[in-house]
């Protein structure tokens, strides 16, 4: 059986490594960022032979870095729409590579910017695979796998 911690962990290692490289500034503090700004959401949806999300969550500060070394500007030069498609485009990579780990044939959404509160499923209707606090050079990250029963 496959250890969905160890594998996601891996996967967010060598995606946020080759996406965004050596572009992200250390943060001084783990966790510092966490103050900076609202969270931001982004997520991708999986259906076929397996039906779930995977979702990325970050404070924004946190959205700014990632999107700076993407875009190669500086964090504070960045608009709303340049950090919305930094998360999409993190969490559509993480989702592709998550969808080549589960069995049988399925298909990956395009990516959702997450805004607004997210509606919870009962957990009678769904399954967390891992749900992982996760940090780049000190800029945390949350990632989860999520399948979803009610379907």
């Amino acid at each position: 059986m496959l250890d969905w911690e160890h594998a996601v962990r891996e996967l967010f290692e060598q995606v946020w490594s080759v996406t965004l490289g050596h572009g992200i500034r250390r943060h001084g503090a783990r966790g510092e960022a966490l103050a900076h700004g609202p969270l931001r959401r982004a997520s991708v949806s999986i259906r076929g032979n397996w039906r779930g999300e995977v979702t990325l969550q970050c404070p924004e500060a946190t959205a700014r870095e990632f999107g700076a070394a993407l875009f190669r500007r500086s964090p504070d030069a960045l608009g709303e729409e340049e950090l919305r498609s930094t998360l999409h485009e993190l969490v559509n990579i993480l989702g592709g590579n998550i969808k080549a780990l589960l069995p049988g044939e399925n298909e990956l959404s395009l990516p959702n910017d997450g805004a607004g509160p997210r509606p919870a499923l009962p957990r009678t209707q769904r399954r967390m695979y891992c749900e992982l606090q996760l940090d780049f050079h000190g800029w945390p990250v949350t990632l989860t796998v999520e399948e979803r029963l009610d379907e």
